[in-house]
């Protein structure tokens, strides 16, 4: 047609009509029917392509050309005969199209072109007139062109159509994409365009209300796995919807300028999450090298995502296409993988994902080859995702609750078998606890028999230490001496014998070792043995003690005898030819009432000691050297004994300077009658004397010392005396002698029989014989306090015996009366006979610490001198005192 071609200069200069008629007369290349590029706009429906109906050509990029050089130069085509022309994928091209547009109808009529794909980059129209080729009307649209400066406020590429009954426009459109795999040209009239358009976007939202509801019913499931599958078809909807521009340019208007990022960026995306999907649904999720599957997708996705606002559409498919053919290979890979996975519904699993597979696959090759593709919204593809979603759904929970019941099985298999091996190993334990608990049974009983004959072996040999010592007292000034370091340190022996039965069994508490001590009469006595440990090495040894106001204290007196022991028998091995000392003072302690501090220093002209050795000298085993003699615990020992007792202990040394050791212990105030009223020991001439009036006495006692002590204490107090060395002589002897004795005395451990025997044989003869028990072992002891018998002994003493106890107990069960004890001047005192008084008497007296016998030794000093009254008053003031020191500086005038 001759119109089509005339040259552009003439419209825009209005040339002579001898050119347009030349230009009439020259035809069109490939036009072979003059009709088949007019388009009845009244006629034609709205599902009909109207692009195939025009002429065309394209060229690249952006195809600068004006309107007038394209109408005279552009190599019009028809379009139908070249649809080749119409498909640019993945480049920037520029297409160019012309139609003339008839109205046959006797009425105005009003179309929309509506361009698909909508997301073409820029469409500028042109309504020009056939015949003068002036230009009625100009229009943009396109995704460079904001929605309101559109002549149609729409999301999609809209050409309206304004024509007259019998009027004839010439539609020319020029159309920039950087991207055509296809186009279509549509007919609408405005208002169906508009209910066509909300039925989409009602259509989309619908399936957005769905989408995210599942996604909701999936993530209050709070399983991972579900949260995923909701995601996956959430990004499957915004990707297909923002095909049609459903999110950018309705749901959220402000994403207009980054719809083609969304796009793109929701493509990759897509794929992604199917992936992450499938390997935590197929369970490889722990697996090597899947386990960096979710952090790495993610990471690819973001990447592709930054670069769509840095690179070309065309680049940028061409990117995500190879992204797209790598996930699938990818999933491909994953296959042997879940393959291994031991669960049931696996393969089901995999068979629905993999539809999935096949069909992005099946899309992902249209798109590339541009055979099949579309870019409008594929609502089949949503309904797709939402089934394959729900039947993985259904198949995981199907697997999960297998998993679950099969877990639920394996617990109570799990169960009934660690009930069994339970039982199993409670019966066991059983039979070992029962077997421990009559070991236990067994020890307990060995260790009390133990304890027993421990007590016994080692306190019969102090009995006789400790009684034959008291003997020995009432020899000569020198003998005597010796005799009472002797009885003191079998007393300590013994106490330490019974605290160390004690410990073993576990009752000794430290209250029940505090006792009443005088405190000069106890340093007085260590004294006796201290000059011994010292003398050895040609030391001398000197005391002071100032009691002050409190002669009497309340202390662990066997610790302390230890403690002091101890720090003098240390400070004499490292000392020679030099002087050992021992300052003692007894004050209050600041703050605290009825509380006492026993204040002691000990100090030596010894070898002294390293300050490196100071920071260890109080731990066991050290030494100042290895040729040192001793095992190096004495110092422990101390400290230990003094922590025990709440105390403190320190030490300052120089090496050559000696030593000094100071040792605070808190004592508590005591009572002066505890001490007065325990029986002194004492040689024999201050023992009690009764009147026996010629009774008889039997002793059975397998250890020989101890049988020859008690048979000479009892005869010297008038006893007729029989011994047995042999428990079952004594008992034949009950059963036949005759007469029988008045007292039997027993100890109960003996050859073959226990004293309960000799006490059966004392009952069967005659009733009334009495029978008293003395015994080393505790066991018996204390069971005969706590258990009644109709078999009771007459009285209980343990060993070692302290013969003022033996007198007294021996008096009460024979019922003697005493006789008139020796004057304590030595001497029968007569009133006013002048005779002078016994001073090594009373020295001997205050080296004992007996009081009461100092205060009746004043009483007859005050009778025999009248002149020395005041002198007596004076001494027994201290005798009262406790001031043994001030007693000795006082008499020093009656030497």
């Amino acid at each position: 047609m001759a119109l089509v071609c005339l040259p552009v200069a003439h419209a825009e200069s209005g040339g002579s009509v001898e050119e347009v008629k030349l230009v009439e007369q020259v035809e069109p290349v490939g036009n072979s029917d003059e009709k088949s590029d007019v388009i009845d706009l009244s006629a034609v429906s709205f599902d009909k392509n109207l692009v195939f109906d025009m002429q065309g050509f394209h060229v690249s990029g952006e195809g600068h050309a004006s309107l007038n050089k394209a109408l005279r130069e552009g190599r019009w085509q028809l379009v139908s005969e070249n649809p080749g022309i119409l498909e640019k994928p993945r480049q920037y091209s520029t297409l160019w199209l012309k139609v003339r547009l008839e109205n046959s109808s006797d009425e105005h009529v009003v179309r929309w072109l509506d361009l698909t794909p909508w997301r073409l980059n820029q469409v500028n129209a042109w309504l020009v007139e056939p015949v003068s080729l002036d230009i009625r009307n100009e229009m943009t649209t396109g995704l460079k062109i904001p929605i309101d400066k559109r002549v149609v406020d729409s999301n999609k590429a809209i050409i309206p159509v304004s024509i007259s009954p019998g009027e004839s426009l010439l539609l020319v459109a020029r159309i920039f994409s950087d991207s055509r795999p296809f186009l279509e040209i549509r007919s609408w009239e405005p208002v169906a365009f508009s209910m066509s358009e909300m039925a989409e976007w009602q259509f989309h939202s619908m399936l957005l209300a769905a989408v995210m509801t599942l996604l909701a019913v999936l993530l209050v499931t709070l399983d991972f796995r579900y949260a995923l599958l909701g995601a996956w078809l959430l990004v499957i909807f915004i990707f297909e919807s923002e095909k049609e521009g459903y999110i950018s340019q309705v749901l959220v208007s402000s994403l207009f300028d980054y719809s083609a990022n969304l796009r793109f960026s929701t493509w990759i995306l897509t794929e992604a999450v199917f992936l992450v999907t499938s390997v935590y649904i197929l369970g490889i999720n722990k697996q090597r090298p899947w386990r960096f599957t979710l952090p790495v997708l993610l990471m690819v996705s973001a990447v592709f995502s930054g670069l769509t606002f840095f690179l070309g559409g065309d680049v940028i498919r061409n990117i995500g296409n190879a992204i797209d053919l790598s996930f699938s290979l990818v999933w491909l890979m994953m296959i042997p993988a879940a393959l291994r996975v031991d669960r049931q519904w696996q393969y089901a699993l995999l068979g629905t994902l993999s539809l999935w597979w096949l069909a992005s696959n099946f899309v992902l090759i249209g798109y590339i080859t541009n055979l099949y593709y579309t870019a409008s919204f594929v609502e089949m593809k949503i309904f797709s995702g939402i089934t394959i979603v729900l039947s993985l759904l259904l198949i995981y929970s199907r697997q999960k609750r297998g998993h679950e019941l099969n877990l639920e099985k394996k617990l109570r298999e799990s169960e009934r078998n660690q009930r069994e091996k339970l039982e199993a190993l409670v019966v066991r334990r059983t039979h070992d606890l029962n077997q421990a608990l009559d070991d236990a049974r067994k020890t307990n009983e060995e260790k009390t028999l133990f304890l027993g004959r421990i007590s016994h072996d080692l306190k019969s040999p102090l009995t006789s230490i400790s009684g034959y010592a008291q003997l020995l007292s009432a020899e000569d000034a020198e003998s005597a001496n010796f005799a009472r370091i002797i009885h003191s340190s079998a007393t300590h022996m013994s106490r330490l014998i019974e605290r160390l039965v004690g410990y073993a069994r576990g009752v000794v508490s430290h209250k029940e070792r505090l006792s009443t001590i005088h405190v000069e009469s106890f340093f007085t006595a260590v004294f006796q043995e201290a000059e011994a440990l010292t003398s050895r090495n040609g030391n001398g040894f000197s005391i002071n003690v100032e009691t002050g106001d409190f002669p009497f204290v309340r202390c662990d007196d066997v610790s302390l005898r230890q403690v002091v022991i101890n720090l003098i028998d240390n400070a004499a091995k490292y000392t020679s030819s030099g002087n050992v000392s021992l300052e003692v003072n007894c004050h209050e302690m600041v703050g605290k009432t009825e509380q006492l501090a026993l204040d002691m220093t000990f100090r030596d002209t010894g070898c002294g000691i390293s300050r490196e050795r100071i920071k260890r000298i109080f731990e066991p085993f050290s030494r100042e050297s290895r040729d040192s003699e001793g095992t190096g615990l004495g110092l422990a020992i101390v400290k230990d004994l003094v922590t025990t007792m709440e105390g403190s202990v320190s030490l300052n040394s120089e090496p050559g300077s000696g030593t000094e050791v100071h040792v605070l212990i808190p004592v508590g105030v005591g009572d002066e009658s505890e001490v007065l009223n325990e029986p002194a020991s004492m040689p024999g001439a201050l023992l009690p004397a009764y009147r026996v009036d010629g009774l008889s006495a039997w002793v059975v006692e397998d250890s020989q010392p101890i049988l020859d002590l008690l048979c000479s204490d009892l005869s010297t107090m008038g006893f007729a005396i029989k011994g047995f060395q042999k428990g079952r002589e004594a008992i034949a002897a009950i059963q036949n002698a005759e007469p029988v004795p008045d007292l039997i005395v027993t100890d109960y451990r003996l050859q073959g029989v226990s004293g309960d025997e000799v006490l059966m044989a004392a009952k069967a003869r005659h009733d009334w014989i009495p029978v008293m028990l003395i015994s080393a072992t505790w066991s018996v002891l204390k069971s005969r306090d706590q258990q009644s018998s109709d078999l009771e002994y007459a009285a209980c003493l343990s060993k070692p015996i302290n013969l003022v106890d033996f007198r007294r107990e021996v008096a009460r069960v024979c019922a003697l009366s005493p006789t008139r004890q020796p004057d304590p001047l030595g001497k029968e005192a007569s009133t006013g006979s002048g005779d002078e008084p016994d001073i090594q008497q009373l020295l001997y007296l205050l080296e004992m610490g007996a009081v009461s016998d100092i205060m009746d030794w004043c009483d007859a000093y005050a009778a025999v001198c009248p002149d020395n009254k005041s002198l007596a008053a004076q001494l027994r003031s201290q005798a009262e005192r406790g001031d043994f020191s001030g007693i000795k500086r006082s008499i020093s005038v009656l030497q």
